[in-house]
């Protein structure tokens, strides 16, 4: 911020605190593209701090995520969840907090990762076949030892998968053997009190 004095900055923080209410609704009706635009802010840097002042001081994510709510549901049943980072333009490790909020959100407490794990279920089932099954659950973004009882249930259901497609090729034991991996996982889970669903579909 080489370029701005200290007191461009204070009258800058001044200016978005005056107008924040108009910033907002700008943000989630029309993106941030259109924030900066309604700004004038040509620089990177004066851009981010207007940027990060929405995102983290006032959560304007979330106000969008819930004011669009199906519309941010259905882009991560069919495109994963990692299209929530690039959408909001939050790829960076120190918006990682906020993503957590917006997945949790949409992805974990409207069903989001299960239907998207089940609409790609074929290609996973390849993929745990091939052996990668490990790279499965942070691919979905369910890392995280919060997440145990949510990969359980789609362990589960890629279990599934995996015995009807070995028992459709007639290659049952060896889908047995390629999904030892898998079953791993599922073993490691065992000391969880509960195995319910961390999620609820909306009516």
């Amino acid at each position: 911020m080489a370029n701005r004095t200290n007191q461009q900055l204070d009258e800058l923080k001044a200016a978005l605190q005056r107008h924040e209410e108009c910033l907002m609704q700008v943000f989630v009706k029309e993106g941030p593209q259109a924030v900066r635009d309604y700004l004038c802010v040509k620089g990177d840097v004066d851009w981010k701090l207007v940027f990060d002042y929405l995102v983290k001081r006032k959560k304007v994510l979330e106000v969008c995520a819930l004011d669009y709510l199906p519309f941010f549901k259905d882009l991560v049943v069919k495109h994963g969840p990692e299209i929530l980072k690039s959408l909001f333009k939050i790829e960076g490790k120190e918006y990682e907090k906020e993503y957590e909020r917006l997945f949790d959100m949409i992805a974990v407490s409207h069903g989001a990762i299960y239907q998207y794990a089940y609409g790609k279920r074929s290609q996973l089932v390849e993929r745990i076949m091939g052996g990668e099954a490990k790279s499965i659950r942070k691919e979905l973004c369910i890392y995280e030892k919060k997440y145990d009882a949510l990969w359980f249930e789609v362990l589960e259901l890629l279990r599934g998968c995996v015995c009807e497609k070995v028992v459709d090729d007639v290659m049952y034991e060896r889908g047995l053997n390629a999904f030892s991996l898998l079953m791993t996982a599922i073993r490691e889970q065992k000391s969880l009190v509960s195995f319910r669903k961390m999620w609820s579909y909306e009516s």
